[in-house]
């Protein structure tokens, strides 16, 4: 399937139920349902099944979207044409375009969802060579010809030589689509595709491998965060090698050797073995316990009751030299441990001694094939009764199964992050944003804000997503599924934006608005200051009180400073200091800044305006 270059084709696709030819809301509903179903049929590899599903949801309802999408998983996909028609009437505004430069994007288009909110494509064989090239030409003309420009087109140079040994010059294109799945769930693709079989560039290297990721067992029940993908650490550590032999001055990389050797002479740990018996498999999880609860100091001195947290984190192994190496450790530092047989394996474990409202602990245990470190014993004892099967791990949760209960035999990465995980981070989050607006003064004003702030982080609550990516000859796939509350592309973005950080920026940029205004008022109250000074001087007076036409022209351009926040300066009589209207608009109640060295500053500027003044 050929298309005429585009370095970018976009195209926004309607979900709604188009060209509507029913006026019943329950063939509407119907049609919903079947569209769901083949959907979900779809997902599991069924393609005739899910066309009969589609063309049974025409009945009900005439929708142009799903006519595109069964013409697509018939082989006939209208798309092609599409693109090939915008690109024939952009020729006359396009002097340069060249109808013979082509692409194969249909292994990209192949891989993604084609009745999507939105989908679009990035040719890389168009885009990124001009625009390497326009990099260096920028960079090389911002050297110049200063007496070091030779050496910063050696650095230019490296730069690129870097880029191109990642591998970013390998991407041959781009590929994305959003597409929903029901009213409340969606599913995003992306496909990388590269310019040959098997890419050389080295965060490919990293992040091929397609095992069975068989550490999804291991996560326990009550796990909100899960994440595992095939990373070798022998490959990292090879390209680290690469790296500073291509890059790094002959220095840095005799540092590096002369460290490990010292390691090895005074620890006796043999980096190098150490590294070669791991395997290709990482994994973390986060878990909220469901039976216990702690009490969280938050930063106003309030209590939050929440889940107690714990972590786990892990790596697959070939062999028990890294486990014999921390027992050796611990024997050697005479560290007090406790032991204990789990799953017929020994976990050694010992408290941590910090002033924590958690309880910590580091606990250790290789299972089989896997190295597990936790911050809790029960945590790795669930583990390893999740992954022999003796009690339900994560993968036997249902909200797990919605997600992820089809994926492939072989990945190379997988995430998931629960509702319970949403759940109480947003009620954290809501809880801090509320008692701010509570308890600090410059907050008054944005009550209304965090109200709403708040009501969408409540609709947010019992959100959920996914994501699994797989790798094959030509490229590599992501997928990721999110769940929020009547699913709105446009709008679910937005509040994933503000709920995970916009809010407190917009926040914080209030706050900051707020005492700017306050200094601002400050300066102004001492210019105000300063030409009553200038006056009182000039007509040798120590008593009285000027009036604004007395001060105009001691005023920067004889003009009358206005209180940034809106309100009335007071001039006072000499023995009185100017006043505004606004509250904390004062000399001595202008909040102080985060850090003291701005206080200071401020402080000092104003103080030498006060006391030129004085003395003229």
């Amino acid at each position: 399937m050929k298309i005429p270059v585009s370095i970018l084709a976009l195209a926004v696709m309607s979900t709604g139920l188009t060209c509507v030819s029913a006026q019943s809301q329950d063939d509407i509903k119907q049609a919903r349902k079947l569209r769901a179903e083949a959907a979900y049929t779809e997902l599991k590899g069924d393609k005739d099944k899910a066309i009969e599903l589609y063309e049974k949801s025409l009945g009900f309802v005439k929708d142009e979207a799903i006519q595109r999408k069964l013409a697509e998983l018939k082989g006939e996909s209208p798309i092609v044409k599409e693109l090939q028609a915008a690109d024939e009437a952009a020729k006359s505004n396009l002097p340069d375009f060249k109808p013979s430069a082509e692409l194969e994007a249909g292994t990209v288009f192949s891989k993604l969802d084609l009745n999507p909110f939105m989908m679009g494509y990035f040719n890389g064989d168009t885009l990124i060579p001009p625009l390497r090239t326009q990099i260096i030409d920028f960079l090389k003309t911002a050297a110049g010809t200063s007496s070091d420009a030779e050496a910063k087109v050696e650095t230019i140079q490296k730069i690129d030589a870097a880029l191109e040994w990642l591998g970013l010059y390998e991407i041959k294109g781009i590929g994305f689509s959003l597409a929903p799945l029901s009213t409340n769930v969606s599913r995003s693709k992306m496909y990388v595709e590269f310019d040959k079989p098997e890419p050389t560039g080295a965060i490919w290297k990293l992040s091929r491998a397609n095992t069975t990721l068989d550490s999804l067992k291991l996560f326990p029940k009550d796990t909100v965060l899960a994440a595992s993908g095939s990373l070798s650490l022998k490959e990292v550590w090879k390209l680290v090698d690469e790296a500073l032999l291509a890059f790094a001055p002959p220095e840095i990389r005799e540092q590096k050797n002369a460290q490990i050797a010292q390691i090895k002479e005074t620890m006796g740990i043999d980096v190098d073995a150490l590294i070669a018996s791991t395997a290709d498999e990482l994994l973390m999880g986060l878990v909220l316990s469901e039976s216990t609860r702690i009490d969280l100091p938050m930063p106003d001195g309030s209590i939050a009751n929440i889940p107690e947290p714990s972590l786990m984190f892990g790596m697959k192994v070939s062999d028990s030299s890294i486990m014999d190496m921390i027992r050796k450790l611990i024997e050697e530092k005479q560290i007090p441990v406790s032991k204990s047989d789990v799953g017929g394996a020994e976990m050694i474990s010992f408290p941590i001694p910090l002033p924590l409202p958690i309880r910590m602990e580091v606990a250790i245990i290789q299972t089989g094939d896997y190295l597990l470190i936790g911050t809790q014993s029960a945590l790795i004892q669930n583990a390893v009764a999740s992954m022999s099967g003796s009690s339900g791990g994560l993968v036997s949760s249902a909200e797990y199964k919605q997600y992820m209960g089809d994926l492939p035999e072989h990945m190379s990465g997988a995430s998931f992050v629960g509702s319970r995980f949403y759940k109480e981070y947003f009620k954290v989050y809501g809880a801090i944003i509320t008692k701010n607006q509570a308890t600090d003064p410059n907050l008054e004003k944005l009550a209304p804000l965090m109200d709403k702030l708040n009501a969408i982080l409540k609709m947010n609550e019992n959100n959920a997503s996914a994501a699994y990516q797989v790798s094959d000859r030509d490229g590599m796939l992501c997928v990721s599924y999110s769940r929020t509350p009547e699913y709105n592309p446009i709008v679910a973005g937005a509040v994933q934006a503000v709920s995970m950080g916009v809010a407190t920026a917009a926040i914080e940029a209030e706050k900051n608005r707020l005492m700017q205004e306050t200094y601002t008022c400050q300066y102004n109250q001492s210019m105000i200051e300063n030409a009553k000074n200038e006056w009182a001087n000039q007509h040798d007076l120590t008593e009285g009180t000027p009036s604004w036409e007395d001060l105009t022209p001691y005023l920067d351009d004889n003009m009358i400073p206005v209180c940034p926040s809106g309100g009335t300066y007071t001039i006072g009589s000499l023995q009185e200091p100017v006043s505004c209207s606004v509250e904390g608009h004062t000399m001595e109640q202008a909040p102080a800044w985060d850090e003291e060295d701005q206080g200071a500053e401020a402080d000092t500027g104003d103080t030498e305006v006060v006391e030129e003044a004085g003395v003229e």
